[in-house]
């Protein structure tokens, strides 16, 4: 990688061929999964996969004690690949959120956020780069863990626990896509 770059904005072709591969449905309940470390609760996923474009038609559960809905999808092109995700998690507890993104201490109050991101690219780099969407965001009753931490980490969890399950980091601003 490029000094400075981390890997996970690689500039190296993303391939992603293997949604040509085949076609097909994948519905699952399950009492509980994990995503890159953060649990979902009562998971229900409905999802296909067909002609290069894996739309995810619904995701539901419940993460960090609120309740969280996902659709959006990823889709192959020519010269590589473009996703778009709509997301909302309504009555997160901020302090269970700092617990599992290792904040070292914890605020309290809940929050709601809802959005939609979305990009485009050959590569990772410029996938991120092409970042765009929009959202927003409700606290309630925040309260920061001490005097000392007054940077709002339980927003800062939630935050990152929604990068996580969308996949991505970056800017936002608004973009029209249609993975339909």
């Amino acid at each position: 990688t490029e000094p400075g770059r981390s890997i996970s904005q690689s500039r190296a072709p993303v391939d992603l061929s293997m949604l040509n591969a085949l076609d097909g449905t994948l519905a699952v309940q399950s009492d509980s999964m994990r995503f890159d470390g953060i649990s979902l609760i009562n998971a229900d996923i409905d999802a296909e996969l067909q002609n290069g474009a894996l739309k995810i038609r619904r995701l539901t559960g419940k993460a960090f004690g609120g309740d969280l809905t996902i659709d959006g999808g990823i889709a192959a092109e020519p010269q590589g690949g473009r996703f778009e995700v709509r997301y909302a998690l309504s009555g997160a507890d901020m302090a269970t959120a700092d617990r599992v993104t290792d904040a070292k201490s914890a605020a309290k109050g809940s929050a709601t956020i809802d959005g939609r991101l979305g990009g485009r690219g050959k590569s990772v780099a410029e996938i991120v780069a092409s970042l765009s969407g929009e959202g927003t965001l409700a606290i309630m009753g925040f309260n920061p863990a001490s005097s000392q931490n007054l940077a709002m980490m339980g927003l800062g969890g939630v935050a990152k626990a929604m990068e996580s399950v969308a996949g991505m980091r970056g800017r936002l601003q608004p973009i029209p896509i249609d993975l339909s």
